[in-house]
């Protein structure tokens, strides 16, 4: 069941507002992200719809370091919204999209309303299911650096 879908991209074109969530309408619910195929110096391109983990979706779980705890650059949802993301998840999804095909991922900070606490507290307890349902988890920590 579709939730909110529109492309996410760097924002910096237009004016627009905060991507708005929407409550989840089943206990079993989750968020998935689709990033969209591209090339490296290509805009992210992501939708975000509502499955129920009851369905069994097919999807990869994406779990990083944050770094910041609030995210800090926008990216652009649709026509007229952004969210904010941070530094080390763009880097991360920059460096997983593929040239060729769609991934359909879980990543807390997007998949999960960071501003609902009974929203976030109750994906929280759901976690261990979300990363057991996952084909395959990526572990992210950031750039190699020295």
């Amino acid at each position: 069941m579709s939730i909110a879908k529109g492309h996410v991209q760097r924002a910096g074109f237009g004016d627009t507002r905060p991507y708005l969530y929407q409550g989840l309408q089943l206990a079993s619910s989750i968020r998935l992200v689709e990033l969209s195929p591209g090339e490296p110096e290509d805009m992210l391109c992501l939708d975000m719809y509502e499955v129920s983990l009851d369905d069994e979706p097919i999807y990869q779980a994406l779990s990083y370091e944050w770094g910041e705890k609030m995210g800090s650059i926008s990216v652009r949802c649709g026509d007229s919204h952004h969210l904010l993301v941070t530094p080390n998840l763009e880097t991360a999804l920059l460096h997983l999209r593929s040239r060729e095909k769609t991934m359909i991922l879980w990543i807390d900070a997007l998949c999960i309303n960071q501003n609902d606490m009974q929203e976030r507290s109750k994906q929280v307890s759901m976690m261990k299911r979300i990363f057991l349902g996952a084909s395959s988890v990526f572990l992210w920590i950031g750039r190699d650096s020295p």
